[in-house]
């Protein structure tokens, strides 16, 4: 006996559930797709939106492949002095906005090694995660780039160059001073911190010079002066080399 002889609707209540599962509605013994219309979540579409531009911009960030999983997360706080450096740092991100007023950079100074491109990365990082422009640059890099386009078959000027790095809202300058100091050098990098002093746009500067008048003798007055109020000087760094233990370990 056919169990829906005991159910008047058991067949219909059977089919409509298959009809739900498959997607396919009955009528006049033929089958027909059912379309199905999807309301859009406004605060998913929103998220997605935020997700993707932040990830375009960390893309044309130039954060070198090395250091694409760099965060303050795996920055290592094994004592009191590196936990203060990352606790600062996510003061800095927190506080980073022009709405108020201009924030300022960061000058960090410290042995080879010790951790100070970590940091500048994972900050940049967060402050681009935050909606905001960044990019990334070490000295030498930046001014091969700058000759480069001096060359005929050049694709940009460099003014275009100068511009693309002084618009972004916060320029990486990592390890000033690796670079043979020229007129030529200290004239490009005259021109590229006066134009972020005078536009009031910060930069966190990373360099090995550990004292003032080496630094000082190395980039000359006028880009120090302009350093001691575009910059807050960053916690000293411990005197270690951590690529160095690691490859003792």
């Amino acid at each position: 006996m056919n169990p829906d002889d005991h159910n008047p609707n058991g067949g219909l209540a059977d089919a409509e559930s298959a009809e739900a599962k498959s997607g396919v509605k009955k009528r006049s013994g033929k089958s027909h797709p059912t379309v199905v219309q999807v309301q859009a979540d406004p605060a998913q579409d929103l998220e997605w939106q935020k997700q993707f531009f932040s990830n375009h911009r960390l893309r044309t960030a130039q954060i070198p492949r090395r250091f694409w999983n760099k965060t303050l997360k795996n920055f290592e706080t094994k004592d009191a002095l590196r936990r203060t450096l990352v606790r600062d740092a996510q003061n800095f991100i927190k506080g980073f906005n022009f709405e108020n007023e201009f924030p300022q950079g960061l000058l960090m100074v410290g042995e080879v090694g010790c951790g100070k491109s970590h940091l500048a990365v994972a900050i940049l990082r967060e402050v681009i995660e935050k909606g905001y422009t960044g990019l990334y640059y070490n000295s030498p890099d930046l001014l091969r780039d700058i000759r480069a386009t001096f060359h005929d078959d050049a694709e940009i000027t460099e003014d275009d160059l100068l511009q693309e790095i002084n618009e972004v809202d916060l320029l990486v300058l990592d390890d000033l001073g690796a670079e043979k100091v020229s007129d030529f050098v200290l004239d490009r990098f005259y021109l590229i911190v006066n134009k972020r002093y005078e536009g009031c746009k910060p930069m966190i500067i990373t360099t090995n010079l550990t004292d003032e008048e080496t630094l000082r003798n190395r980039l000359g007055d006028r880009i120090m002066s302009r350093f001691c109020e575009m910059c807050q000087f960053f916690k000293q760094f411990p005197r270690e080399d951590f690529r160095r233990r690691k490859m003792l370990e």
